[in-house]
């Protein structure tokens, strides 16, 4: 999160550079002006970007939302957009899978400046998944997974196992694990909880130490 209050974007950026390690993805949220204009604002967000992105391989992405960002900057095209624009807030952590806009909806007005979007959060009041929390952000990518695993650079895992054995549902796991695209798809917390209990339901050794 940039904090306009430090005026230091630079050493935020600094700071990110040290302690991020191996990522996937940069995402720097920006909703917040501390008394400060808007353009002070974009200043600095553009400062922390053009420091930070000589440094990493991995795309750089700025998130905020239409009420926020409301006049253009000029830049905002050379950085792709993750859009907040919540279509659904009630009921709190009862918001599903179901309820996902799927395409042609586009989120509402985009972010001034941006001509398209790459991620949408469209709520978040979604159902908490494998997370103790009252709710959980949902996200949509503006593609499908093969072009979201082109737009951060992975490749395609290898196919699954199909069996039901011990072997088969700990590679099954240990595949799903270490697929970085994962952590971007809370849905599929629910395919390691089956998997979990599959396991579970035959005594498989492997829960005990995966």
């Amino acid at each position: 999160v940039l904090w306009p209050a430090n005026n230091k974007p630079i050493q935020e950026a600094d700071h990110f550079l040290a302690r991020c390690g191996d990522i996937d993805l940069a995402v720097i949220d920006v909703e917040l002006l501390h008394g400060l204009p808007l353009s002070q604002v974009q200043a600095q967000t553009r400062g922390w970007l053009e420091r930070v992105r000589p440094s990493l391989t991995v795309p750089l992405v700025v998130y905020t939302a239409s009420w926020f960002w409301t006049a253009p900057a000029g830049w905002e095209n050379d950085y792709p957009l993750w859009e907040a624009e919540y279509i659904l807030s009630q009921p709190r952590g009862g918001i599903t899978r179901s309820q996902q806009p799927e395409p042609p909806k586009v989120p509402g007005p985009l972010s001034a400046g941006w001509l398209t979007w790459f991620f949408w959060q469209w709520t978040s009041g979604g159902q908490p998944l494998g997370a103790p929390s009252e709710s959980m952000d949902y996200n949509v990518f503006d593609g499908d997974e093969a072009m979201l695993r082109a737009f951060l650079g992975l490749t395609q895992p290898p196919p699954p196992p199909t069996g039901n054995s011990c072997q088969d549902l700990h590679d099954r796991w240990r595949n799903l694990r270490s697929d970085p695209i994962w952590w971007l798809n809370p849905f599929k917390i629910v395919e390691l909880q089956a998997i979990e209990h599959d396991a579970t339901v035959l005594g498989c050794a492997w829960l005990a130490n995966p």
